[in-house]
């Protein structure tokens, strides 16, 4: 779940507010379009405090998005404070890699409708709606606080949305923090990542090392190490303690202060409301989770602990899943790592060799089966919509071991968890907020099986030998175990397999078909179990200190192998059955157990869910969009023009197909404007724009008008571990143009231009590893054309195009060779030639060229990735590498390449850069030498290199 996708959460939340100060943002789109599919129609439901905005077919999802938020509203005002009224929540069924999120800009939640997969939020909870709705009201209730003086106040004069931006200035580790404590507390020691073993043993791992994250790590996103979601579990884990030590109303004091004085930084904050620095705070946090976490240990030390290897991958940053044998000594697993792209790996136990089978992403539950001849796996992954945003659908693949081919087996049908079962193949696929159990058939057609909704079906696993299936079933918070005949298609009223308290995960049957391997969080960690069919008993095989998981036999069943957390890595790890735990878990603790479905989450006002009273209706866009969300106030100083005052408005609808923005300034006694408009309710839509202009040229003033349109066509063809992509932007304007003094006063007759452009690009099958500083392989091409006819019938053309090249010798060291060319012609002024020559020249190399090449090279060698962070002073030094390059420009002579070549100047140059992050703004700068040979010439600058 996300704070505002992440809440705008890096450079654009600095952006928005400086926005305030800058000068011409006329035409910026602030509240940025997206395309979203036409149908199903979208519907809306009134609440007491919220509008729920959802697709047709989806009433159940509203209504029960509805309840949660109601219920759970005064309780987490109470918690953050804020109030809202009206608040706008979108919900949408067409996005399987589901998310929520708050945004400040066009204030509203949106909610994707299909659950995340895998093991991410605590099944303990409850459904998807039940984790996601109470999490994303915090951030929203976060954001609405508006303290009565202070910044955000200031702020809000101009725009509300822009002040409740002001709260992402706050690190990360503070807004997700404060959300994952009360979804935490929702069911106090069952439910929320807080009472999360998957979850709390990522921070209890890392607190084992030597170098455990400091307060700034806790708070911080990493930029290039795992594990990535560092700001929910630290920051979890910092607020949990925080208030418990220094009480609730420490919360909403420190929301307070942060709006108030958000530059100041957390750090201060806490200071403010602590009386403590937030070094005392973190030696008082550690001494307190030390203790904490010797008695956790010592309740997995009371057993004899279960002995296993650690495979070493000999690559850095492994995040591996659910291996499988694919011999007694060949183990085949889905992983990633910082320098290594990331698919399905093949590791020989007794050589230590590894290689990369099949690159590619999978669905995150990285549910994938292997064929019974080993020959083959099912697998399900993603695939992005051309064109609409933020869509992505799940259909399944099979991969053939042996030549590393992947065949596409299914399209848009919208299934994960793939199982082969002898006749036929299995999956999971998207029914509503949960997964219904389907067959496909050889033409990639879906039938259902069952459907348990508002449950939700988690795994389906056929026994190889005997008429049995094990299902893994989520029914209100409780995930155990169901073992059913293949005639038998409904869940009886008691499972299997229920530990109390415990979730239920990784079901893998042994070759024999009479037992079963599973994972469940029960105790202190995560751990493997063996469930005995023919004795109905149940054994706990590993004991680890800080979770294994991912389970599966090998073919002599002489050993398993799973995934153990071990520091901030998930790796591979084998254990001999001789070295099984081998501890009887009680017959009364698991077996036969009525199941203790957790009523749904409680209600706390039971006047707000009448829902009788609640009003159900078509959705429309309406006209209130129209009002201005932001004014801005705009300055300009130039040499010519001089001061120009204006000020600007902007807004949206909150389904993004709508947006605008204007200004009005005024400077040489004229009025100014400039306004734009944008509309994506189809596909491509268009831009519409008008502006009355003072325009700087070298010796004076030109007065411009015009108006014209665009239309934006941006086309996704490849989205996984590579992207591919391009984008046509044809566009048509006309122009009057005079000049004109610094009084205002014409000193020309207008001239009259009519102007058409066409931007594009294509992105051919680019990608970049977690360490790598720029695309290891790939192609991008760019071109811009502009053509102009002025009133006598005079054409001007200006041109600029480019081809860039990726490419990476030595790739395991995160290292990459960019080659590039660029062409720029035109006949006049026309299109910018910023960036053509890179800095490091001396003088203008551009100067009096309408007609010219640039040649570039940029070499780039990681040097340390330290991703070390500080909570006093917010900020974050993430990288530094090393960049080499030359760039050679020259003009273009139809008549004579050696006079191009002659005439031509190079730079040479080397730099370092440093990546890092101030406050949640991501910046990588640098400072470079640029020699040029053949002047004698060199200097040493900040700039592009």
């Amino acid at each position: 779940m996300a704070f505002s996708r992440k809440l705008l959460i890096e450079l654009r939340l600095l952006t928005t507010i400086l926005f305030l100060f800058i000068c011409d943002v006329a035409g910026a789109q602030i509240y940025g379009n997206i395309y979203r599919p036409s149908s199903p129609e979208w519907q809306q439901l009134k609440t007491p405090r919220f509008t729920l905005i959802y697709q047709q077919g989806e009433d159940s999802a509203a209504y029960s998005t509805g309840r949660i938020l109601e219920s759970q509203y005064n309780e987490i005002k109470d918690l953050v404070g804020g109030e809202l009224k009206n608040m706008p929540v979108v919900l949408n069924g067409y996005n399987d890699r589901s998310n929520g999120y708050v945004t400040p800009l066009y204030f509203r939640i949106e909610i994707e409708i299909p659950s995340i997969k895998g093991k991410t939020l605590n099944p303990a909870t409850g459904g998807w709606f039940e984790n996601v709705a109470p999490h994303e009201l915090v951030h929203a209730l976060h954001l609405s606080v508006n303290p009565a003086w202070g910044f955000s106040s200031l702020v809000n004069i101009f725009s509300p949305d822009f002040a409740r931006a002001t709260h992402s200035i706050a690190p990360s580790g503070m807004l997700e923090g404060i959300a994952v404590y009360h979804e935490s507390n929702i069911r106090p020691g069952e439910g929320g990542r807080g009472n999360y073993p998957y979850f709390t043993n990522m921070f209890n791992s890392n607190f084992a090392k030597s170098n455990r994250w400091g307060m700034g790590e806790m708070h911080f996103p990493p930029g290039r190490s795992r594990p990535f979601n560092r700001p929910y579990i630290g920051g979890h884990e910092f607020t949990d303690w925080l208030l418990d030590e220094y009480g609730m109303e420490t919360t909403r004091d420190n929301i307070r202060l942060i709006a108030r004085w958000p530059f100041f930084g957390y750090g201060y904050t806490l200071r403010r409301t602590t009386g403590k620095w937030p070094s005392q705070l973190y030696n008082e946090f550690s001494k307190d989770i030390s203790i904490v976490e010797e008695q956790r240990l010592s309740f997995v030390n009371d057993n004899r602990m279960a002995a296993f290897k650690l495979i070493d991958t000999f690559y850095e940053g492994p995040n591996l899943s659910r291996p499988v044998w694919l011999s007694n000594h060949e183990v085949l697993f889905y992983g990633s790592y910082y320098n290594r792209r990331p698919g399905f790996h093949k590791h020989n136990l007794n050589t230590d060799e590894q290689s990369l089978i099949y690159e590619t992403e999978i669905v995150e539950d990285n549910l994938f089966d292997l064929s019974p001849d080993k020959q083959t796996i099912l697998y399900s992954r993603y695939h992005s919509h051309p064109y609409y945003h933020n869509t992505w659908l799940m259909d399944v693949h099979e991969l053939n071991i042996n030549d590393g081919r992947s065949t596409r087996l299914t399209t848009d049908a919208r299934l994960h968890a793939p199982v082969y079962t002898g006749d036929s193949l299995w999956a999971l696929q998207t029914h509503h907020e949960t997964s219904k159990w389907v067959s496909i058939d050889d033409e990639g057609e879906t039938s259902a099986i069952l459907s348990l909704h508002p449950d939700n079906l988690v795994e389906v696993r056929p026994n190889p030998l005997a008429d049995e299936i094990a299902l893994v079933t989520n029914r209100n918070g409780v995930q155990a175990l169901w073992v059913i005949s293949r005639e038998d298609s409904t869940l009886g009223a008691h499972p299997t397999v229920y530990l109390p308290g415990a979730s239920i995960f990784d079901v893998t049957w042994n070759s024999q078909g009479n037992n079963l391997l599973f994972s469940a969080d029960f105790g202190p960690a995560m751990n493997l179990f063996e469930y005995h069919i023919e004795e109905q008993s149940l054994i706990q095989v590993t004991n680890s200190k800080y979770n294994a998981f991912e389970g599966s036999y090998s073919p002599d069943e002489s050993q398993i192998a799973f995934i153990s957390q071990e520091g901030d890595y998930r790796r591979l790890a084998v254990m001999n059955r001789s070295d099984f735990l081998n501890l009887s878990v009680p017959d009364d603790v698991w077996k036969e157990q009525s199941l203790q479905l957790t009523d749904d989450v409680e209600v706390k006002d039971d006047t707000v869910l009448n829902t009788d009273d609640w009003e159900k209706q078509n959705y429309s866009t309406g006209l209130s969009w129209l009002r201005p969300r932001g004014f801005l106030p705009l300055y300009e100083n130039s040499t010519q023009v001089g001061h120009r005052y204006g000020l600007g408005i902007t807004s949206g609808d909150v389904l993004r197909k709508n947006s605008y923005m204007g200004s009005i300034s005024t400077s040489n006694n004229h009025l100014w404007y400039n306004a734009t408009y944008r509309y994506s309710g189809f596909f491509p839509g268009f831009q519409l724009n008008a502006y009355n202009k003072p325009v700087q040229v070298t010796n004076g003033i030109l007065e411009e008008r015009g108006a014209g349109i665009q239309i934006p066509i941006n086309i996704t063809t490849k989205s996984n571990t590579r992207f591919s992509g391009f984008s046509v932007t044809p566009g048509i304007r006309t122009a009057d143009l005079r000049i004109m003094n610094k009084n205002g006063d014409a000193l020309s007759d207008w001239q009259n231009t009519l102007i058409g452009t066409l931007h594009s690009s294509y992105n051919h099958r680019l990608q970049q590893n977690i360490r790598d500083a720029q695309p290891n392989t790939g192609v991008m091409i760019f071109a811009q054309n502009e053509i102009r006819q002025n009133l006598d019938d005079h054409w001007s053309h200006s041109m600029r195009g480019g081809l860039s090249v990726y490419t990476s010798p030595l790739r395991q060291y995160n290292q990459s060779l960019r080659l590039g060319v660029e062409l720029l012609s035109q006949d006049g002024p026309g299109i910018s030639s910023a960036g053509f020559a890179w800095d490091g020249f001396t003088g203008n190399v551009l100067a009096d060229l309408n007609h010219a090449y640039s040649l570039s090279t940029r070499y780039t060698i990681p040097l340390w990735n330290p991703d070390r962070a500080w909570l006093l002073v917010p900020i974050q030094v993430e990288r530094f590498y090393t960049v080499v390059f030359s760039n050679t420009v020259g003009p273009i002579q139809n008549d004579s390449l050696k006079g191009s070549l002659h005439q031509s100047r190079s730079i040479y140059g080397i730099g370092l850069r440093m990546g890092f992050g101030l406050f949640n703004a991501r910046i990588d700068i640098g400072v470079a030498i640029g020699i040029e040979p053949m002047r004698d010439s060199y200097q040493a600058y900040f700039g592009y290199f």
